[in-house]
């Protein structure tokens, strides 16, 4: 996680400005669902430089009054200075909307605008007092939120009269992720007509979110377990042209009231339908009813608990080391075996983590010891939180392995990898062991890569700029995935494939190869997983890893990246 100094002041403010393209989108929905509304009363909770203002200004939409806000006072002088230039009657203040929509019972008839993309971690203390208000009044816990869109989703729409409409432009990750479960139930309950429209990446310059516009009309609450959720794909410089795969239509779904992510509306009918009918076999189960996977050990300071062959040879820390896989990426197969960890050593790798609790230690002043922690102190290690918790700070807790590992972010897929040599791992991988008492290890290894499990990874985790998929504990244990005793037999030969396809440099061609083969193993197994089915399966997979991807590259093609941290 980055801290404040490393970030940049726009992204601090989230000062990343609305593209013309988008602004007239928003503007075309708002008077789609306003109809013949007029006089209409106009919100914008985070008025920029004023984009919007000049949007309005050469709209049709009826404005009789705009309110305007914005925490920044240089934005706010030059939005000022658009309104007075458009002739709309208004004011533009200077106040943080999540203030302000506390102290006021003023409503609306229409909100627009972009809200800003920034990491919750670098909101004032104030703000998140009012955030957590918000998120109180309105049912909708804010605690754990990571980005301040949420909360001012929140105070705006809360501003919105009863059949007043809003458009607004919102980060594709509100779509997934835990901390917007209960805003998206709370949008079904109080929302009508919501509407996503999807466009590429890079449709915010500067930006690596995806971005969606967000609308919708404001709806007496219900307690209905079902609303309508209609998706389409919208491109930002051609704002009125549909590039789903059924050019022209535009998808409805019946959504359910609940906290699970919405990436699945992305994807075509039959695609829904043949997830619906693999969970329906009963060798699918949920991961969490086959194995636990859990945080590995929690360091604090990665890059300087982790340790090469030379650094351990150096300071003669031999007796406080313990063998390390540093990334997923580090192990070429499914297996990670003697010889992978002496090559990744020969490499120069991190193979080594330090752990003070592996044999007795006594610092000596002018050891090889002392010199490491005396490093290690200079670099100010033992200030940072989790070191400076615990005593010493250099005793890192809970260091123990697991038998399987599981990448926590990952481009074009996560994997599962059996642990041969009992090495540990750091936060940056998951440890985990089988609980059922039936799956093996290694059948839970060689069945791991089909289209079905992967494919719920994509459904299940979130993804931000840059393309990257992450998955936390919780969204692992929701996995599908397949129960299938004697699967064992087949691990070395997909270990070995794997281990070819990894030296090819080609993880899409990695990917596509060890799914279809691990596919095609499950099929033979009869146990519901039909080849048709899982063909479906991988068609639908390809579809959302290809958007995921396509964010790291700018494109509608998806990127080659490595395939696992």
């Amino acid at each position: 996680m980055k801290l404040r100094s490393e970030v940049s002041a726009e992204k601090l403010r989230g000062g990343f400005y609305t593209p013309a393209g988008l602004v007239r989108h928003a503007l075309h929905r708002l008077g789609e669902l306003l109809g013949t509304w007029d006089d209409v009363s106009v919100l914008e909770p985070s008025v920029g430089d004023g984009a919007f203002v000049d949007g309005l200004a050469e709209s049709s939409l009826p404005v009789g009054n705009f309110t305007g806000l914005d925490v920044d006072g240089g934005a706010v002088a030059v939005a000022r200075q658009r309104l007075e230039r458009s002739g709309i009657p208004g004011e533009i203040l200077r106040s943080s909307t999540l203030a302000w929509s506390l102290d006021t019972t003023r409503e609306f008839d229409a909100v627009v605008g972009n809200l800003p993309f920034v990491r919750f971690q670098f909101v004032s203390v104030p703000e998140r007092e009012h955030a957590m208000r918000h998120g109180s009044e309105l049912g909708v816990p804010v605690a754990g939120v990571a980005n301040l869109w949420l909360p001012m989703l929140l105070a705006s729409l809360r501003r919105l009269r009863v059949g007043g409409a809003f458009a607004l432009v919102l980060p594709a990750e509100c779509f997934t992720g835990v901390s917007a479960g209960k805003a998206r139930q709370w949008l079904l309950r109080t929302v009508d007509e919501l509407r996503f429209d999807l466009y590429p990446p890079r449709s915010f310059p500067g930006a690596l979110q995806e971005v969606v516009l967000l609308s919708g009309r404001r709806a007496r609450p219900s307690s209905s377990e079902l609303r309508p959720l209609v998706v389409s794909l919208h491109s930002a410089q051609h704002s009125t042209a549909l590039f789903a795969q059924d050019r022209g239509l535009v998808t409805r779904h019946a959504v359910a009231v609940n906290d699970a992510p919405w990436t699945s509306l992305l994807l075509r009918p039959e695609h829904r339908e043949a997830v619906a009918e693999a969970r329906a076999i009963p060798a699918v189960r949920r991961l969490d009813e086959i194995a636990k996977f859990e945080v590995a050990t929690v360091t604090g300071a990665n890059a300087y608990f982790s340790l090469n062959e030379s650094e351990v040879s150096e300071f003669g820390l031999r007796p406080w080391s313990r063998p390390l896989l540093a990334r997923a990426k580090h192990a070429p197969g499914l297996r990670f075996t003697a010889r992978d960890y002496r090559n990744n050593a020969a490499s120069g790798l991190k193979v080594h983590l330090f752990d003070a609790t592996s044999s007795p230690l006594e610092r000596k002043p002018g050891s090889g010891l002392d010199r490491y922690l005396r490093r290690g102190e200079d670099d100010l290690i033992p200030t940072r939180f989790k070191c400076r918790i615990r005593q010493p700070w250099y005793r890192i807790p809970n260091i123990r392995h697991g038998q399987l590992m599981l990448s926590k972010r990952s481009h074009h897929h996560p994997r599962v990898i059996v642990n041969d040599i009992g090495c540990v791992t750091t936060d940056t991988i998951y440890r985990g062991r089988i609980t059922d008492g039936v799956t093996g290890d290694a059948d839970f290894a060689a069945a791991f890569h089909n289209s079905l499990t992967l494919l719920s990874a994509e459904l299940e985790g979130r993804n931000f700029g840059g393309g990257v998929l992450e998955l936390v504990p919780s969204e692992v244990g929701r996995l599908a995935v397949v129960s299938a005793p004697g699967m064992a037999r087949d691990l070395p030969r997909l270990d070995e494939l794997c281990r070819e396809c990894a030296a090819t440099g080609d993880p899409a061609v990695a990917t596509e190869t060890i799914v279809r083969e691990t596919d095609a193993l499950l099929a033979k197994q009869q146990l519901g997983l039909t080849g048709d089915l899982l063909d479906t399966l991988r068609e639908a997979h390809e579809v959302l890893r290809g958007r995921r991807l396509a964010r790291a590259s700018g494109s509608d093609e998806p990127a080659s990246l490595n395939n696992s941290e």
